[in-house]
């Protein structure tokens, strides 16, 4: 649910800044919705889960990640940073709950001989973005931890503004998260940030729609056309999603992409996979969903993520595709469908991995940061439990902490964190480049919105996509 500004740089999921009382979401497009890499889910998680939100109850057997006494205490890091002191500074959005600032004043409090001087930034992540460019880019020590949009990740460590992680941080320390989060703050093979709010793509669903037609949820794209041309109606949409050409456009069709089975390219060797007939099939399923199936409305190229939660909280579609963070307009006072609907991770061709696209704000430590072993103990607080339990319940985030999920005062806030864990387990990050917001705004969303207009074909459309996206890539090298 993403807005552009300008420059290109994603400056507001609107809704998410209102309902949950964080920043504008992401510039340089958002990888938020994960970018990289993609790890299979670990062999004691299901994707399966549902929830019937709203205020309902579960509908099927959530997934319970399996958490450490690691995650828990958060100890798991080396030698290297213990026994160190210092201030340092900590640079966010402002946010509109004062839940950061909250949190360092905790960390002070415990008086551990390292403090964190906090500093906040009006609500622009795009400005943010250019600031720290300029700040970071003069090799300037003023910030030490920075709070970073993920397609920030590869940017910033191509430039040398931020410093790898990997000498801080345990096998045991990653195992607290999910790897496609992490996998997005991975470049070059080094971790460069650490996870600490999240988003990610869901199917939402009208389970009394579905109830009163003694249906289930669907499972793969096969079923969602069966159940969305039998339960649609003259002033119920079948199914909506993303459609205008931003961001959203991208994350949405990436998912699709992924469901069937299909991958843009391969992080490992810059080799680009999207002229495949696994990318054609996601095209080509998304067309006849329009003009053939006839469920999604024509008009879908118009809308954004604003305008599919619109549409799906008052009550005019039985599916939509949204980031997770709709669920919070669904159970707001404005809904129309309270405590009516359901939510389930993405689908996928039959016998293939469903991936959601992954989004998070990750912490980060300035290569030019005077201490960064102070600078690590900073992160290592703001992303434990402790601290990601205050910022989900002051300020609405969605943890990327594995055992956060498990907390029962987490749990009872919005009926859709059930499902996340199973969708984390096996969501994906966007490519993890520098190039990408170039892919996505000059390739990825133009040909899509060209096939869905029918201007082109899948088939020339992926084509087009691999020799354009190698073009861009060449000049990255």
């Amino acid at each position: 649910m993403e807005d552009i500004n300008k420059n290109g740089h994603i400056i507001s999921r609107r809704k998410m800044v209102r309902l949950l009382g964080l920043s504008a979401a992401s510039a340089a497009i958002l990888a938020a919705c994960g970018d990289s890499t993609a790890t299979p889910a670990p062999a004691n998680t299901t994707a399966a889960a549902t929830t019937a939100a709203g205020g309902q109850a579960t509908t099927a057997a959530t997934t319970k990640v399996a958490t450490t006494a690691a995650a828990t205490t958060q100890s798991a890091t080396t030698a290297a940073a213990q026994n160190v002191t210092g201030k340092v500074t900590l640079a966010t959005l402002k946010g509109s709950t004062g839940t950061p600032k909250k949190i360092a004043d905790t960390f002070n409090a415990k008086n551990t001989g390292v403090s964190i001087e906090y500093q906040e930034f009006p609500n622009d992540s795009a400005a943010m973005h250019d600031k720290f460019v300029t700040v970071l880019g003069a090799k300037d020590g003023t910030y030490d931890v920075i709070a970073t949009d993920m397609p920030w990740a590869p940017e910033f460590a191509a430039a040398g503004y931020i410093a790898p992680l990997d000498s801080f941080v345990t096998p045991d320390f990653r195992k607290n998260f999910f790897e496609g989060s992490l996998s997005g703050a991975t470049f070059k093979e080094k971790l460069y940030g650490i996870p600490w709010y999240q988003n990610i793509g869901v199917l939402f669903y009208r389970k009394d729609i579905l109830d009163k037609a003694g249906l289930q949820p669907p499972n793969t794209f096969v079923e969602l056309v069966d159940t969305a041309t039998k339960l649609q109606t003259a002033d119920i949409y079948g199914y909506v999603c993303a459609g205008f050409k931003n961001e959203g456009l991208s994350a949405m069709w990436l998912e699709v992409l992924w469901g069937f089975g299909g991958e843009y390219w391969d992080p490992a060797t810059n080799k680009v996979l999207v002229d495949s007939p696994e990318a054609e099939a996601s095209l080509q399923w998304l067309v006849d969903a329009i003009f053939t199936n006839k469920i999604i409305p024509e008009k879908m190229i118009t809308f954004k993520g604003p305008d599919i939660q619109n549409v799906f909280i008052q009550g005019n579609a039985v599916f939509a595709r949204g980031f997770a963070d709709l669920s919070g307009a669904a159970i707001g006072a404005d809904s129309k469908v309270k405590g009516l609907w359901g939510a389930k991770p993405v689908l996928a061709a039959q016998g293939k991995q469903a991936s959601g696209c992954i989004g998070n704000w990750n912490l980060a430590v300035s290569a030019s940061s005077k201490n960064p072993a102070a600078a690590w103990k900073a992160v290592e607080y703001l992303s434990s439990l402790e601290a990601q339990k205050a910022h989900v319940l002051g300020a609405g985030a969605f943890p990327a902490l594995k055992a956060a999920f498990d907390d029962k005062e987490i749990q009872a806030l919005n009926p859709a964190i059930a499902i996340l864990p199973a969708a984390f387990a096996n969501g994906k990050p966007r490519p993890v480049t520098p190039a990408y917001p170039q892919i996505s705004a000059e390739v990825i969303q133009d040909q899509v919105s060209k096939v869905l207009s029918k201007q082109t074909t899948p088939k020339e459309a992926v084509k087009a996509m691999k020799s354009k996206t190698e073009d861009i890539l060449a000049k990255f090298k």
